[in-house]
C-alpha cells in the first residue's frame, strides 16, 4: 500500500478485512527509522485504519538498518555491479536528509546511517571510506518542503570548501573522492564547485527539468501532471522517455562544452588542474569570514 497514490492504504485495508485477516504486519520501506519517514507511514496507517473502521492486531517493523539479510542484499547488489573494493572504484551511498529539529529532538537517524554504512563496508571488505558526499541547501525535489529546502543546511560552496580543507589538514585528501550536489543548476556552478575542491558533481532538479518537469512541487502526491514522479498509468503516458533522454543528453553535452570554454578562459586545460584551484576565483558581496572559509580573494585583489 502507498501513503500517496495507488493502491491506497484504505483500499488495501478494506481488501484485507474482506479476506478476514486477523493480523497485519506493517513494514515501512525505510531501512533507517526517522520521524519524517517511518513514523509518517505509521500515522498514515492509523488514519486509514480509522477511516475503514477496522482495527486488526498490528505489528510494526520500525527499521532494519542493521539486519544481516538487508546488509547482505545491498552488498550483493554492489558486487553484481562490478564494484572492486580493492581497486580504484569508489562507492557512493546516498541517504535522505531529515530536518535538524528532528535530530535535536532525539531522532537517531544519523547513527543508523553510520551503522548501515559501516556494516556494508565490512561486508564488502572495505577498510575505510573512499568517498564523501556534500549536499548543500537550496537543492531538493518537489517532495522537499520549501521551508526545509531554503533553511536547513548551509550553502554548498561553504560546505564544500570546509570539507576539502579538513581532508587536506588530515592528510587524506588524495585518498578520498569529494562529490558535491544541491543547487548545482548550471555549468558555472559545476566549475565553481570543482575549483572549491569537488571531484565530481551530481544534479537532480536540472535533470528533471530536462525531462519535462515544470516544478509543480507535487512530487510527493504521486500525481505528477508531466508523468515523471508518478506511477499512474494515465499520467505516465504524458512522459516521452526517448525525447526526455535526448534533452538530458543535450543538457549535459552543453554543460561540458561551456565548462571547456570557461576553463579555456582561465588558462586551464584539464578538469584535474581545475580541482581545488581557487586562484582564479573571486568573491563578491561576501564577508571576510566567508572569504576565509572559501579560501578565495575578494574581487579586485
Amino acid at each position: 500500500a502507498m501513503s500517496y497514490g495507488e493502491p491506497s492504504m484504505n483500499s488495501v485495508l478494506t481488501e484485507l478485512r474482506n479476506l478476514r485477516c486477523d493480523n497485519v504486519i506493517l513494514l515501512p520501506l525505510y531501512p533507517q527509522k526517522a520521524f519524517s519517514n517511518t513514523l509518517s507511514v505509521v500515522d498514515a496507517y492509523k488514519r486509514a485504519r480509522k477511516d475503514v473502521g477496522w482495527r486488526p492486531a498490528t505489528y510494526v517493523i520500525e527499521d532494519y538498518h542493521d539486519n544481516p539479510l538487508y546488509i547482505q542484499a545491498i552488498a550483493d547488489q554492489i558486487r553484481e555491479s562490478g564494484f572492486d573494493p580493492n581497486g580504484s572504484d569508489h562507492l557512493m551511498l546516498s541517504f535522505h536528509a531529515i530536518p535538524l529539529k528532528d535530530e535535536a529532538n532525539g531522532d537517531d537517524y544519523r547513527e543508523q546511517i553510520n551503522q548501515t554504512v559501516a556494516l556494508i563496508a565490512q561486508n564488502l571488505g572495505m577498510s575505510a571510506a573512499k568517498i564523501t558526499v556534500v549536499d548543500g541547501y537550496r537543492g531538493g525535489t518537489g517532495a522537499a518542503p520549501t521551508r526545509i529546502r531554503d533553511n536547513v543546511g548551509i550553502p554548498i560552496e561553504l560546505a564544500l570548501a570546509a570539507v576539502d580543507q579538513r581532508l587536506r589538514d588530515e592528510g587524506i585528501r588524495s585518498s578520498v573522492s569529494l562529490i558535491a550536489g544541491g543547487s548545482i543548476r548550471s555549468s558555472a556552478d559545476v566549475v565553481k564547485a570543482v575549483a572549491l575542491g569537488a571531484d565530481a558533481c551530481y544534479i537532480g532538479t536540472a535533470a528533471l527539468l530536462a525531462l519535462g518537469c515544470h516544478l509543480c512541487r507535487s512530487c510527493h502526491t504521486g500525481r505528477c501532471n508531466w508523468g515523471i514522479a508518478t506511477q499512474n498509468p494515465e499520467l505516465v503516458k504524458r512522459l516521452d522517455p526517448v525525447a526526455g533522454a535526448e534533452r538530458l543528453v543535450n543538457l549535459v553535452t552543453a554543460w561540458k562544452r561551456e565548462i571547456k570554454e570557461m576553463m579555456g578562459g582561465m588558462g586551464i586545460n584539464s578538469i584535474e588542474a581545475l580541482r581545488g584551484n581557487r586562484v582564479m576565483l573571486r568573491g563578491i558581496g561576501l564577508t571576510e569570514k566567508e572569504l576565509e572559509i572559501l579560501g578565495v580573494a575578494h574581487a579586485g585583489e
